[in-house]
């Protein structure tokens, strides 16, 4: 999956015990929710430590899970970690939904990552692990950014990956893009997004249908599919629930 970085994460070291083999290690709130953006964060041995560290370092209060990637369970004596510290608790004019309905599918939120200058939550089709998503809705807040629909799409122009169609409408910027197979994502993903310019979320929202298609996809196939989805999301009334102060 496309990761989007909101800031940087310092690293500190602690104590440990001597651990060998491989682990995926991930910050949750006390619900159980992703906390780093669902990024999976794979280390060797006691660098565990140093990974754990630095979460709880951004996200007080967390519980850092550190999964063996061989047996999928968690690293005993180890995890789950409580992490020191009162949960920051910060608030922005958008209010993300806990769920979406989009394309007869209802959304669940499953990872979110919240900073100062904006936020990420990410939805899975019936709520399902993210780690093995087909379709996903990310909803990108980026607070204070004030642009207009056609500087959004110049943006999106100058990326290294240039969409595929865009347009404006209403008053909402729309593209559509398509990734093709790399070596390290061995299949075709396609994003379809459009941007909310509201004055009560004193700043940019940015709705974001992702679908995965296998290497056996016609090219011609997914593009047709995603221009139905994008006419769909055009239509769709769907808006983000903001109040400004």
């Amino acid at each position: 999956m496309k990761v989007y970085i909101l800031g940087f994460i310092s690293l500190f070291l602690s104590a440990c015990v001597t651990v060998s083999g491989s682990y995926i290690v991930g910050a949750y709130d006390k619900s159980g929710m992703a906390l780093n953006n669902n990024m999976e964060l794979t280390t060797e041995g006691s660098g565990i430590y140093t990974v754990r560290n630095a979460l709880c370092a951004t996200y007080p209060g967390a519980i850092v899970k550190i999964i063996d990637q061989k047996t999928g369970q968690d690293l005993k004596s180890e995890s789950p970690y409580q992490c020191s510290g009162k949960a920051k608790v910060i608030k922005h004019p958008f209010n993300a939904p806990k769920q979406i309905y989009f394309l007869g599918v209802m959304y669940g939120l499953v990872s979110k990552q919240v900073k100062y200058n904006g936020a990420i939550y990410e939805y899975t089709a019936n709520s399902k692990p993210i780690d093995h998503w087909t379709t996903l809705i990310t909803l990108l807040y980026n607070k204070d950014i004030s642009i207009s629909p056609e500087e959004w799409i110049n943006l999106s122009n100058e990326q290294t990956v240039k969409p595929l169609d865009s347009h404006i409408s209403d008053g909402h910027a729309y593209t559509q893009t398509i990734f093709k197979p790399t070596n390290k994502y061995r299949y075709f993903e396609t994003a379809v997004k459009k941007t909310f310019h509201l004055k009560a979320c004193n700043g940019l929202v940015t709705y974001s249908y992702a679908k995965k298609y296998p290497t056996t996809e016609k090219l011609e196939t997914i593009i047709n599919e995603n221009h139905d989805i994008f006419k769909v999301l055009e239509m769709e009334a769907w808006a983000p629930p903001c109040n400004a102060d």
